[in-house]
């Protein structure tokens, strides 16, 4: 593909979807285009920082707030959340931008083993085909927040049950 130019380090830009290796991003300079995800860094927005744990308090409220919401494949709303679409949603909240996919979004942020977990961190499992095919937010205590399946809805569930344990696949810090 060509080239439209090339972006400063530092340079902002609006991340509009994710793919394998790439994300199509929007530059006020450059127009769209994609980008290696080796050259994207999710910034905090000033107010957040890892240290901030008052605030991760506050997203962990406000995930927990959902708890009960319906299930639906492609829900990204209040009245019914899949599990990309309630994180999305969730994170969106705080001022992060993350695309409806639970693929797209395993490729976001930072890598995180599973001792180094922190509430707030993105858990990843594969679930229904290979790869992140089900994405929640990590509690702090071993469990996670996530719209689960139809029937199920939103829930928090822990990570080391006999079903969701061997299905985990990582984690990723983006905040």
């Amino acid at each position: 593909a060509k080239s439209m130019g090339r972006l400063g380090k530092g340079e902002e830009v609006a991340l509009l979807e994710a793919g394998e290796g790439w994300t199509r991003v929007r530059s006020s300079r450059l127009g769209e285009g994609w980008v290696a995800n080796a050259y994207i860094c999710l910034a905090r927005p000033e107010s957040v920082s890892r240290g901030d744990y008052g605030r991760v308090n506050e997203l962990l409220a406000y995930a927990k707030r959902w708890l009960g919401v319906p299930y639906r494949y492609g829900g990204s709303t209040p009245h019914a959340f899949d599990c990309s679409g309630f994180t999305a949603y969730v994170f969106k909240n705080f001022g992060y931008s993350l695309p409806h996919s639970s693929v797209g979004q395993a490729q976001l942020g930072t890598v995180v083993t599973r001792d180094q977990l922190l509430p707030g961190d993105l858990v990843f499992f594969e679930t229904d085909y290979p790869g992140a095919s089900h994405v929640g937010i990590y509690d702090g205590g071993g469990g996670f927040i996530h719209a689960q399946s139809p029937g199920v809805g939103v829930k928090v569930t822990s990570m080391y049950s006999d079903w969701w344990y061997p299905r985990y696949l990582g984690a990723r810090r983006v905040w």
